[in-house]
């Protein structure tokens, strides 16, 4: 019902887009991401893809992939112990909804995030590093965990003195496959932040941003890798501006008080609360007017 009711905004495109690849050519499917929806993240555009030459409706097939979504969500707040009342609240959060309902390519490499953080070996891996060629915009937290294993590695050999294999062996394949990304999708990249960046204001970008660090300090023990995560974010935000990072920086906030075991601190609670909050005048909008990001 809800998926039905959102037909405008970015919707109103996707809806066009899926009807588009019926019966379409795997060869023509960046063309028509391109013409439909300016982007170019080719895996998200396959699973699309699959779904219209299968002739499942749009609206039972992008269900199917929010079940799977939300199944890995439960299951990864249930391998950090994670309050009930957290859970529920993370369902009904505003940026979880927006997942849900508007953001498919973002969605799609979401999920193979969460499935590649609970599967912690070679797979694991490859999944977390394929969320980068589903949106490009996840590439930002892959950038974020390698400049905080950077850090670490950087002054784990200041101590020590030692320069251990494992971490060189992971900074030449970090360069590799950054390399490797630039290089196919570098114009893509490049022209989504050129883009983005004629609408940034700058330092005012970076307000929600700061307010969630500065709630991070009293709630997270180990605030040190959290703002080696979003020190990455927090620049790019700068540049091409927050609107389209806000909900990278609250998913890794989230998952640093899943793993910290905060989900029961009174801080936490109340920022979800008030997602949760947001959330229901989004799904307010997307029944009263097709679209949840409609402003009034």
């Amino acid at each position: 019902m809800l998926l039905g009711s959102y037909t405008e905004g970015d919707q109103y495109h996707y809806i066009k887009f899926y009807n588009a690849l019926k019966n379409a050519e795997l060869s023509s499917l960046l063309q028509l991401m391109k013409g439909y929806l300016n982007a170019g993240e080719p895996l998200s555009g396959f699973v699309l893809w699959l779904g219209a030459n299968a002739n499942i409706d749009k609206i039972i097939y992008i269900s199917f992939l929010n079940s799977i979504f939300a199944v890995g969500l439960y299951l990864l707040c249930a391998k950090h112990d994670a309050k009930w009342y957290f859970i529920l609240l993370l369902y009904f959060n505003f940026y979880i909804i927006v997942l849900f309902t508007g953001a498919e390519r973002l969605k799609i490499s979401i999920l193979l995030l969460t499935y590649g953080l609970l599967i912690r070996n070679a797979i694991g891996n490859i999944l977390s590093l394929s969320s980068c060629v589903a949106h490009f915009q996840s590439s930002i937290v892959i950038f974020s965990m390698l400049f905080e294993y950077c850090i670490k590695a950087s002054l784990s050999i200041f101590k020590s003195l030692t320069f251990k294999g494992k971490d060189l062996a992971f900074i030449i394949i970090s360069l590799i496959v950054g390399g490797a990304l630039l290089t196919v999708f570098g114009k893509s990249i490049i022209g989504k932040i050129s883009g983005y960046s004629e609408l940034s204001r700058g330092i005012v970008e970076l307000t929600q941003l700061i307010s969630l660090c500065f709630l991070a300090f009293f709630v997270l023990k180990n605030r040190f890798e959290f703002y080696c995560y979003m020190l990455p974010v927090m620049l790019i935000s700068f540049v091409v501006g927050s609107s389209r990072i806000n909900i990278l920086a609250f998913l890794i906030f989230s998952f640093f008080v899943l793993v910290q075991k905060k989900t029961n601190h009174p801080i936490v609670i109340a920022l979800m609360s008030y997602f949760v909050f947001k959330g229901y005048l989004f799904i307010e909008n997307i029944f009263v007017y097709g679209n949840g990001f409609y402003i009034k």
